[in-house]
Order: C-alpha cells, then structure tokens, then sequence
C-alpha cells in the first residue's frame, strides 16, 4: 500500500495496531469484557480519526512482544501502541521490548505523559515507565494500561503521530 501523507488533523489514513499487554486477558483467566482499557483505547483513537485499528492480547512476554513489533511494523502499521507491561514489577517488560527494537527515542512523549499524568495520580506518575520511539516507517508506543492512562497516553500522542508519520516517510 502506498504511502499516503497524514497531517496532523487528518488521520485517517493512520494504520494502528494496538497490543494489550495482560497476561491474565492472554491466558484467559480473565473475562474480556472486563477489559475496560482497550475498548476506551479504540475509542479514543476513533475519536482522534483513526479507523484502522488491529487489536491483539500479549503476555507479558520479552520474545513474544519484540516478535510482534518486528511483525507489525512489517506489515505497515504506522503506529503500534502497548497497553499495560510499563510498571517496575518482575513480569513488566513492554518498555524493554519497544526499547529492544526502536532505532530513536523520544523522550518528549514519556515526560509529557508523566507531566499530565501528576494530575491525577500526583507523585505516582514519576513511577511510570511511558515511553515512544521509531522503527523503520512506524512509531511505538507503551503506555500504562489503567483506563484513565491509556486515554491520556492515546489522546497525546494522536496529536503528534501525523507529524512524526511524514517525518519518517521523507526518507
């Protein structure tokens, strides 16, 4: 599919991919329909005009979601976003994973995210691990996966990823 250029009030032609990060959701031993994120998620990126959204529940697994950026970014999603997997426990590795594959970084994203994010949940926000970069033509995200952060983390990078998507493609 041809590259078609996004400016950053038109989305439309944005192919998203969204991976929740849940190993409870994976393994089944949770009810989807309690699955509040995702559904706020795909709003979300609606309400910001992208249409083209794949959604897929991961582990909480290194392997499984750096194989799963590497495919998606060769399928031409132009953004992929994590939900979930960003805290400080053992079994938390979307960070490492999105940082594993990403040739830039952009630090803007994780302290805005923090910034709006002290808010609401005051000091616990320096806790999160939010992040962004690039691979190849795609931008990566992986946000928290609690309802309020996944909204904060999708509307702000909706109003950067048309900018960032031309960027890439001027190569």
């Amino acid at each position: 599919m041809p590259w078609v250029p996004h400016d950053s009030a038109d989305l439309e032609n944005v192919r998203a991919s969204l991976i929740m990060v849940s190993d409870s959701l994976f393994s089944g031993s949770s009810d989807f329909t309690e699955d509040k994120s995702s559904n706020i998620a795909l709003e979300t990126l609606n309400e910001s005009g992208i249409y083209s959204v794949n959604l897929d529940y991961f582990p909480d697994d290194f392997a499984a979601l750096r194989s799963k950026i590497e495919d998606d970014t060769s399928n031409g999603f132009d953004l992929i976003i994590l939900l979930g997997g960003t805290g400080i426990t053992s079994r938390d590795v979307s960070i490492e994973a999105l940082k594993s594959k990403i040739i830039k970084e952009l630090p803007g994203f994780g302290e805005e995210f923090r910034r709006i994010s002290m808010q609401e949940v005051q000091e616990r926000a320096l806790l999160s691990r939010a992040t962004a970069g690039v691979y190849k033509k795609s931008v990566i995200v992986a946000i928290p996966g609690s309802p309020n952060a996944v909204k904060t983390g999708i509307e702000l990078i909706c109003k950067i990823v048309g900018h960032a998507l031309n960027l890439l493609h001027r190569d």
